[in-house]
C-alpha cells in the first residue's frame, strides 16, 4: 500500500537515525525530502519503503517485495520474532576512503537494529536486500555471544596488525558471513543457478578485499569506527571455511570458535591479492547484494 507518511512516524524514525553513530548523514536528507512510504507485509516481516513521489517504480517494488520474502522465509526457518523494517534508501555509495583516512560508518554501513527489539532500519540502498538478512540474523541463534567468542578477539589482534585502541567486534563478521551465504542461497533457488557459481563469484571478491586490509594493515595497525575489519576479514575467513563453519552452528548447542578461527587462519592461502580489486573505489561488500 502507498501512502503518506505519518508525523508520528516521521518523528520517530528522526530520533533513531539521528541517535545512531553508524546513520549516514546523507540518510536525513533522503528522509526529508521523502513524503510517502509503501508499507507491505509478508509473513510476519512488516517494511516500510519510504518513498519521494506517489508512486513506486515496479522494479523498485519487486525487489522490495523479493527482499522481503526472503527474510519472511528466513524467520521461519529460524522462528525469529516478527521485524519492523524501515527503508529509507539513500543512493550513497559504499566508498574506499581516500589514503591516509581510516574507514568511517560513512564508507560502509548500510543499517541497524537493536537485538532487544524488533525494528530494524536501512539507510542506503546499495545491497539492502542484502543487509536485510543481515539485520534480521542479528535475532537469531547465528549471531554468537560472547561465550562462543571467547579468545577470539585475542587470536585476531595477536594475528594481525589491528590497533589497540580499535573497538572490534568479530561477531558482526559472523552475521556478515550467513548473510551473504543466505543471500546467494536464495537467488541460487530464484534463479535456478548452481549455488556454488554465485558462491564462487563471491568467495573471490572477498578474499581481494581481505587482501586490501590485510596488506594496509602490515604498514600500520589497522583503525576504523565501524566494524570494517569484521565485515570483510572476519566474514571471508568464515565463508572459504562454510561447510565447516555451518557445523559449529548446526549443533544443538553453539560451539566456541575459537578452535575454527585458529584454523582458518592457520590455512589462509600464502599469497594474497593486493591490487586486483575489482571495483577499486567500491567498498561494497558483495557481488550479488542488491539482487
Amino acid at each position: 500500500m502507498l501512502r503518506p507518511i505519518r508525523q508520528d512516524e516521521r518523528s520517530a524514525w528522526e530520533n533513531e537515525l539521528s541517535d545512531s553513530r553508524f546513520v549516514i548523514h546523507e540518510a536525513m536528507t533522503k528522509l526529508k525530502n521523502s513524503h510517502y512510504v509503501y508499507d507491505a507485509i509478508i509473513g510476519n516481516v512488516h517494511v516500510k519503503y519510504a518513498l519521494e513521489f506517489n508512486n513506486i517504480p515496479s522494479r523498485v517494488l519487486m525487489k522490495l517485495l523479493r527482499a522481503t520474502k526472503r527474510v519472511s522465509q528466513l524467520s521461519k526457518h529460524f522462528s525469529i520474532i516478527p521485524l519492523s523494517y524501515v527503508i529509507v534508501p539513500c543512493a550513497e555509495k559504499r566508498r574506499w576512503p581516500s589514503n591516509e583516512q581510516h574507514v568511517t560508518s560513512a564508507n560502509i554501513n548500510g543499517g541497524f537494529t537493536y537485538k532487544t527489539g524488533d525494528i530494524v532500519y536501512i539507510f542506503r540502498e546499495e545491497e539492502y536486500p542484502k543487509v536485510m538478512l543481515h539485520e534480521a540474523i542479528h535475532h537469531t541463534h547465528l549471531d554468537p555471544v560472547p561465550s562462543n567468542l571467547v579468545g577470539v578477539e585475542t587470536l585476531f589482534r595477536d594475528t594481525f596488525n589491528i590497533a589497540t585502541n580499535m573497538r572490534f567486534l568479530p561477531a558482526e563478521g559472523v552475521v556478515e558471513a550467513f548473510a551473504v551465504y543466505y543471500q546467494c542461497k536464495f537467488i541460487a533457488d530464484e534463479t535456478n543457478i548452481p549455488f556454488d557459481a554465485i558462491w564462487s563469484r563471491e568467495l573471490t571478491y572477498m578474499r581481494e578485499q581481505s587482501a586490501a586490509i590485510i596488506s594496509s594493515s602490515k604498514t600500520k595497525p589497522w583503525f576504523e569506527t565501524t566494524n570494517a575489519f569484521a565485515y570483510i576479514v572476519v566474514k571471508w575467513l568464515c565463508c572459504m571455511n562454510m561447510d565447516e563453519f555451518v557445523t559449529y552452528i548446526n549443533k544443538q548447542t553453539y560451539q566456541p570458535l575459537l578452535p575454527f578461527f585458529k584454523h582458518a587462519i592457520d590455512t589462509m592461502p600464502v599469497s594474497m591479492p593486493t591490487d586486483r580489486l575489482q571495483y577499486p573505489s567500491s567498498m561494497r561488500l558483495t557481488i550479488f547484494g542488491d539482487l
